[in-house]
């Protein structure tokens, strides 16, 4: 029960693996809404500091309006710069927090002392709806401008018009700390869920390795991603038909993941691809041919104690001065050719 309420305040009803494995995605959306939200307020306070030199009701609040437009860009920027460094996500986050909550407090206590609060109980209510973070993060947050609310009004504000702004701070407090653990929660566990429908679409099921789809989404990225050289490795599993054929599809099966398991032991299970039935695909990022050869020829030493065969191809390029698909062709074409060289010596032996 208590880990239960651990992983529900910390981790949204998961746990810590779950949590880290979609928390890139949660930064990112919360860059994007903090960049939409953080627009519209802008054009909105924008609107509203002209209106102040118009109509007497605003021009109590222009200097809250000023500042507002400041914060908006501020946070604009934020989130623009966020991809780049990664905690400014969460800096966003919490200076929107900030700013949202503020200001409804400036309004309530300083330009409206006379009225009851409204615009700090519904940013109270709404803004945990509109982020996701860790709930005990949020509740924090929300719990410490709560507090600060209640003792600023209780300094300002009497009559029934205090008694109502207390009273309402408490519910409302409350109610958004509940409603942002739901929510919380509910957004977390549809990124968990999406998460494991794309890792099911990009990986291929016998092998546990990446498949052809993301082989494909993925293969512009490796030009970026180098910064010197990247090597191509192709493989083909020699004498897979010949062997479901003989000894049945389980063995056959044993002889792909055994391929596998090495590829991804030798070079990482990130670049490394299934891309069809007996072939796969891997690449090495900055790294030297020397080392590429021996971990090649260590993999290929394993797989044939197994009792297995592979043909292998390589090609490794500049990034700056050759086209990837020129290397990976290369690649291609050398894989074929250690594999004709494979039939050719297996016919001689088996007439």
């Amino acid at each position: 029960m208590i880990r239960k309420i651990i992983n529900i305040c910390l981790y949204g009803g998961t746990d810590r693996k779950t949590y880290n494995l979609i928390r890139r995605k949660i930064e990112k959306n919360n860059a994007k809404t903090v960049l939409i939200y953080s627009s519209v307020a802008f054009v909105l306070v924008c609107i509203m500091f002209g209106l102040s030199f118009v109509l007497d009701g605003f021009a109590s609040s222009r200097n809250i309006f000023a500042g507002g437009i400041m914060c908006s860009l501020a946070l604009i920027l934020i989130s623009l710069y966020s991809d780049k460094i990664r905690i400014l996500s969460y800096v966003a986050i919490y200076f929107s927090f900030s700013i949202f909550l503020l200001y409804g407090i400036a309004i309530a206590v300083y330009s409206r002392p006379d009225q009851q609060a409204a615009t700090f109980l519904v940013m109270l209510v709404l803004l945990p709806m509109i982020f996701v973070d860790k709930p005990l993060r949020i509740i924090s947050c929300l719990g410490f401008y709560d507090l600060l609310f209640l003792f600023l009004v209780s300094r300002v504000k009497t009559g029934s018009v205090l008694y109502s702004d207390i009273t309402n701070a408490l519910i409302y407090g409350m109610l958004s700390a509940a409603c942002s653990t739901i929510v919380a929660m509910n957004k977390i566990n549809g990124l968990v869920l999406e998460n494991k429908l794309q890792k099911m679409s990009e990986m291929d099921q016998l092998t546990g390795l990446n498949n052809r789809n993301c082989y494909e989404w993925r293969l512009n990225e490796y030009k970026t991603r180098a910064k010197d050289t990247i090597c191509c490795i192709y493989i083909d599993a020699n004498g897979l038909h010949q062997l479901n054929n003989s000894e049945g599809h389980e063995k056959g099966d044993l002889m792909l993941k055994t391929i596998a398991n090495e590829i991804s032991a030798a070079f990482g299970s990130m670049d490394s691809y299934r891309i069809g039935g007996d072939e796969f695909v891997t690449f090495a990022i900055d790294m030297d041919e020397e080392t590429v050869v021996s971990k090649l020829h260590a993999a290929n030493k394993n797989i044939e104690e197994a009792g297995f065969h592979m043909a292998v191809g390589y090609e490794i390029g500049n990034v700056k001065n050759t086209d990837l698909n020129s290397i990976i062709v290369s690649a291609e074409t050398k894989m074929f050719k250690s594999k004709s060289e494979y039939y050719k010596l297996h016919d001689r032996r088996r007439r």
